[in-house]
């Protein structure tokens, strides 16, 4: 090879050399950029997965409220329903008492309607005995004054 062909070849390839070095610059650039981005990206996907973490715990605390305030809830239900029952029973107590103080007191009523006629009967035939005998006295009388 000759020196011209050598100059040549070298030229050659120092303008390869500085074509790659340039392209290489751009290179490293790009990917110093790339990495400055992935950082970010890194930083955002930190920052997202706190989020995510404080609403799964914050998730969590509201299903445990949910959880205690429906147990409360039913327990509530529960009550409810057994004072309905309960105070349907006394209702029902207080019917059938209500029903037995009626029964008792037509029967009472009855008896003093009974007792007033017989008492009643018995006054007449009492004032028909009196008269009977004021009636008899009054003869007696008469025929002592007579």
């Amino acid at each position: 090879m000759t020196d011209d062909e050598l100059r040549q070849l070298i030229e050659s390839n120092a303008r390869a050399i500085e074509a790659n070095s340039e392209q290489a610059r751009r290179t490293d650039a790009k990917l110093e950029e790339m990495a400055e981005q992935s950082r970010r990206t890194d930083a955002k996907i930190d920052r997202l997965a706190d989020i995510v973490t404080g609403n799964r715990q914050d998730i969590t605390a509201n299903r445990q409220d949910i959880d205690a305030a429906e147990r409360q809830l039913r327990a509530s239900i529960d009550d409810t329903v057994a004072m309905i029952a309960d105070l349907a029973r006394q209702q029902q107590e207080t019917d059938q008492r209500f029903t037995i103080f009626l029964e008792e007191s037509r029967r009472d009523r009855q008896r003093s309607e009974e007792r007033a006629a017989a008492n009643d009967t018995e006054h007449r035939a009492f004032q028909q005995i009196t008269q009977t005998m004021l009636a008899e006295i009054s003869r007696i009388w008469q025929r002592i004054a007579g």
